[in-house]
């Protein structure tokens, strides 16, 4: 599978390069050039390079056409210093330059694990920088209160100022990770949105509201680790992904609710979880969301997290092959998509190589060469 595997990986960055980031998008249908789809595409070729499987100088070569692309795509952060992004496209009547605080941080993130690897980049190195200015001051200036506890969090965007859960922890992780004068801020931001979990089920989009989806749970898990211990934060990660996952597929999302629906309705099921009942849909989980499952279980598996979560992750691939390659699969055309399922396979292809490699030192002679 593993074969496979990468050639699914190269495929998608090599299409996702020939049409200099261009493509349609669930929400529009024109190609077009998309920031969030360029800063997994970041992500994911630096993580390549991280573990060994490409060449820096192959890297940097391969991702500099999308530096100007991104740098004219950037707007004005909505803090007042340095930059941000936004969809590439107007959505919910709001202008194609409405910067978004989970744009922002994914290709912020992006770009800084493309500085952090590419160091001689210096392109990269200076986008990085100003994106973290723009993150920073969004994070520090452009607030919400969060209608559950009053805590400010950083809006999801200036027409849209509302306490997203999965948009603050992802940006709270970028500025703990590479902006040091603000971890201590991060970390507890981060704290506070671990306390707004629901026992069972997971987070709700915001407060109030009783979506509970695939995606931004990988989101809000992957943003965690950093600062929740690996006994308490296991648990947790099993029980909230297990409500996705079906006997054939993965599901894309759970409504909580706290009464007991009457009967099924239409392609709903209900179950208990603790004190709510969580409807769930029998619609299979969107590309991008298996995409960032796959990320956050084989990270959780190679930063030494039970060895558990790599066998789930080979199963969530197995889904990505069998959904890849299905017949009409829409998705598959759509960058936002194929990146989040890039930057997961890079980071299941990256355990694999690790977890070989940690078997070949644990055994004498093992790789060995006859």
């Amino acid at each position: 599978m593993i074969n496979d595997l990468r050639t699914l990986l190269s495929g998608l960055l090599e299409q996702f390069e020939a049409s200099e980031g261009r493509s349609p998008d669930a929400y529009w249908e024109a190609a077009l050039f998309q920031p969030m789809a360029a800063g997994k595409y970041l992500s994911a070729v630096t993580t390549l390079v991280r573990t060994g499987l490409l060449k820096a100088e192959v890297a940097g070569r391969r991702l500099r056409w999308s530096l100007p692309t991104l740098r004219q795509a950037a707007v004005p952060s909505p803090g007042g210093e340095g930059c941000s992004w936004g969809l590439g496209f107007s959505w919910r009547e709001l202008p194609a330059t409405e910067p978004f605080l989970i744009t922002s941080a994914l290709v912020t993130r992006g770009l800084c694990d493309a500085a952090a690897a590419l160091p001689q980049e210096r392109e990269v190195v200076d986008l990085a920088e100003q994106a973290l200015r723009g993150l920073d001051s969004w994070c520090t200036r452009w607030l919400a209160h969060d209608a559950q506890t009053g805590d400010a969090i950083p809006a999801y965007s200036p027409g849209i100022r509302r306490a997203i859960y999965n948009a603050a922890a992802v940006a709270w992780s970028v500025l703990l990770d590479h902006r040091p004068e603000r971890q201590r801020e991060a970390a507890e931001g981060l704290s506070r949105l671990w306390a707004c979990r629901m026992p069972g089920a997971g987070w709700c989009y915001e407060a109030g509201n009783g979506v509970v989806d695939l995606l931004h749970q990988a989101y809000l898990f992957g943003a965690m680790r950093s600062v929740v211990s690996a006994d308490d934060i296991e648990p947790h990660m099993l029980s909230t992904f297990s409500q996705f996952s079906a006997s054939t597929t993965w599901l894309d999302v759970v409504h909580v609710v706290e009464h007991q629906p009457l009967g099924q309705i239409g392609h709903r099921w209900a179950r208990h979880a603790g004190a709510h009942w969580l409807v769930l849909d029998a619609r299979p989980a969107r590309l991008w969301s298996l995409g960032e499952l796959l990320r956050v279980l084989s990270e959780a598996a190679t930063a030494g997290q039970s060895a558990h979560w790599l066998t789930r992750a080979g199963g969530v691939a197995a889904d990505v092959l069998r959904r890849a390659g299905a017949p009409g699969e829409r998705e598959m055309v759509f960058g936002r998509h194929t990146m989040h399922l890039a930057h997961g396979l890079a980071a299941y292809i990256a355990a694999k190589r690790a977890s070989h490699q940690a078997v070949d030192a644990a055994v004498p002679g093992a790789g060995a060469g006859a």
